[in-house]
């Protein structure tokens, strides 16, 4: 009984390959249908054209989200070689919603003289008098420039 049972898994066995090798027969002599199929050539350059203009564009919305939170103080110039390696790993999305979340450093947005004068580098005009001007205008209780002053008013 092995033994027909063995004969008979062969010879399904042996009809399987008859119809496997004419399945595979019909197969190579047809030719393959390129709107289901592309040449693998064609997809691989497709595949790295995609994979460049993608490295691109993610490389060029970075260093946008960057400038802006510069320009926003929300970042210091010298965190930016940091934030655009964390840009790389964690995506500009994730970045992004960082940012946004950081306060601005008011430091960073804006002058600190705008707010205040600056001293002006004038030097105040030095007031050159005779000795005898100097005796009188200490006479008076007057300074150099109040004396000077009043000596062209006179005039």
């Amino acid at each position: 009984t092995a033994a027909l049972t063995a004969l008979d898994t062969l010879e399904s066995n042996a009809g399987k390959v008859a119809a496997l090798s004419a399945e595979l027969e019909k197969a190579q002599k047809a030719a393959v249908d390129l709107t289901k199929y592309v040449p693998v050539e064609s997809y691989n350059a497709l595949r790295d054209e995609l994979a460049q203009a993608t490295a691109q564009s993610a490389t060029a919305s970075l260093s946008a989200v960057l400038d802006k939170a510069e320009q926003e103080g929300r970042i210091f110039k010298s965190e930016r070689a940091y934030l655009e390696q964390l840009g790389g790993q964690i995506g500009v999305a994730a970045l992004s919603a960082q940012l946004e979340k950081k306060q601005p450093i008011a430091a960073l947005s804006a002058m600190q003289t705008a707010t205040a004068k600056i001293p002006s580098q004038e030097k105040p005009a030095v007031a050159v008098l005779s000795a005898e001007d100097l005796a009188a205008a200490r006479l008076l209780g007057k300074t150099e420039a109040e004396f000077l002053k009043l000596k062209e008013d006179s005039k």
